[in-house]
C-alpha cells in the first residue's frame, strides 16, 4: 500500500498500480495511510464494492470499515493483526462493515488493537479455521459474528460476540469440555449446536431478541444403581421423558405428607419449568451398587435467556421441618458465577 490516499479502491494506492483481488497478498505497514473501505468511495463500482485479498497483514498502519453492513472485505487466505497494527470496524452507529474470512484470525497485538464496533465477522472456510490466542481475553471480541463453517471451539477457540451469534445452515457449532461461547445479545441457530458436558454457552443481555433454533446441551452424571441426579432444563419446553430415568419427582414446601407434616416430593412428567430443581432417578439397568457408570442427560430445545423469579415457598405448620426446602435450578446453558463480585453468593445475602 501507498499513501496517495485512504481509498482501498484507487489503484494508485498499490504496487504496481493493481487493486488486490483474491490471489494478492496485502501488507499495510508501517508509513502507510490507512486503507479504508467503502462501497461509496471512488472506483468501487468497479469491483463490486467488495475489497479483496489472499492473505493480509496489518502491521504498523490500519484498515478502516465502518458505518455499513455493504462494506465488504473478503479474506481468502489468513488475517493477522501484527504488532502496531490495527483494524477498525467502529463507526460509532448501529451498523459497521462485514468481513468475510476464509482462513485463520491472528492477533498477535492483543484485543485493543481490534475495534469490533457494531461490524460482522463471517468465519466462511472448508477446513476448521482458527482464531489465535489474544490478550487478554484469550481470544478475540468480535462484534456480530456468522460461522458459515463447522466450528469447534476445542480445536479453533473459544467465542466472544459483543452483538449475535448466527449459525448457517448445514453449518455444526461444539463447544467442547471447559469451553465457552459468551454472546452480548442473542443466538440465531440455523445448522447444528451442540454443548458438551461442562461446556458453558453465555449471554449477557437478558432483554435481547428470543433465540431461535434448538442447541443440544450434554450433562453427564456419575451414578450407581438407586442414586438420584438433580438436573434443570436449560432449553425452553424440554419434556422430562427424553431423560433415561426410572422414577422423576419435584419438591413442593408447602404438600401435606405422609408424616402429618409439609414437604414432600411430587412425582414430575412434561416439559420441564426453567429454574425447577427436578430429581431422577437412575434406571434398574443399573443393575449393581459396585460399578459407577454415566448417566447422560441430552437438553434439546431453544436455549433459555433472560431473568427468572422463582417463587420460594414455606410451609406454615410449626412442626413442618422439613417445609424450610426449596429445590431450584439454574435455567441457563452455562455454569453460574458463585463467587465473583456480583456473582450468585453475593446476590443472595442477607436472605431469611
Amino acid at each position: 500500500v501507498s499513501t496517495s490516499d485512504t481509498n482501498w479502491f484507487n489503484c494508485a494506492n498499490w504496487e504496481n498500480f493493481r487493486v488486490p483481488d483474491e490471489d494478492t497478498d496485502v501488507y499495510v505497514g508501517t508509513g502507510t495511510a490507512t486503507a479504508a473501505i467503502s462501497a461509496t468511495a471512488t472506483f468501487s463500482d468497479l469491483y463490486l464494492d467488495i475489497a479483496k485479498s489472499k492473505n493480509l497483514t496489518i502491521s504498523g498502519s490500519k484498515v478502516e470499515i465502518v458505518n455499513n453492513i455493504n462494506n465488504v472485505l473478503e479474506v481468502y487466505g489468513d488475517l493477522l493483526i501484527d504488532t502496531g497494527g490495527a483494524l477498525d470496524m467502529n463507526g460509532g452507529g448501529a451498523t459497521d462493515g462485514h468481513i468475510r474470512l476464509y482462513g485463520d484470525w491472528t492477533n498477535n497485538a492483543g484485543n485493543i488493537a481490534f475495534d469490533e464496533g457494531q461490524g460482522t465477522v463471517t468465519f466462511t472456510g472448508t477446513t476448521p479455521q482458527i482464531i489465535s490466542n489474544v490478550t487478554p481475553e484469550g481470544t478475540e471480541t468480535f462484534g456480530n459474528l456468522i460461522l458459515n463453517n463447522n466450528f469447534d471451539t476445542s480445536v479453533s477457540n473459544n467465542i466472544i460476540a459483543k452483538g449475535n451469534l448466527t449459525i448457517n445452515t448445514g453449518r455444526t457449532l461444539t463447544i467442547t469440555a471447559d469451553d465457552y461461547a459468551e454472546v452480548t445479545n442473542s443466538v440465531f441457530n440455523n445448522g447444528t449446536f451442540n454443548i458438551l458436558n461442562d461446556g458453558s454457552l453465555i449471554q449477557v443481555n437478558d432483554a435481547a431478541a428470543p433465540n431461535t433454533g434448538s442447541i443440544n446441551y450434554e450433562r453427564k452424571a456419575t451414578v450407581k444403581l438407586y442414586d438420584y441426579v438433580y438436573w434443570s432444563s436449560p432449553t425452553i419446553n424440554y419434556n422430562m421423558s427424553g431423560i433415561n430415568s426410572h422414577s422423576r419427582y419435584y419438591w413442593d414446601a408447602q404438600d401435606p405428607n405422609a408424616n402429618g407434616s409439609q414437604g414432600d416430593w411430587l412425582p414430575a412428567s412434561g416439559n420441564m419449568e426453567n429454574g425447577r430443581g427436578y430429581i431422577f432417578r437412575v434406571p434398574n439397568s443399573y443393575a449393581t451398587t459396585s460399578s459407577p457408570d454415566n448417566l447422560t442427560a441430552n437438553f434439546t430445545g431453544v436455549p433459555f435467556n433472560g431473568i427468572k423469579n422463582m417463587e420460594v415457598k414455606r410451609g406454615d405448620l410449626a412442626s413442618a421441618t422439613d417445609s424450610d426446602w426449596n429445590l431450584i435450578g439454574n435455567p441457563y446453558p452455562s455454569a453460574i458465577d458463585v463467587v465473583s463480585t456480583a456473582g450468585f453468593l453475593d446476590y443472595n445475602t442477607n436472605l431469611e
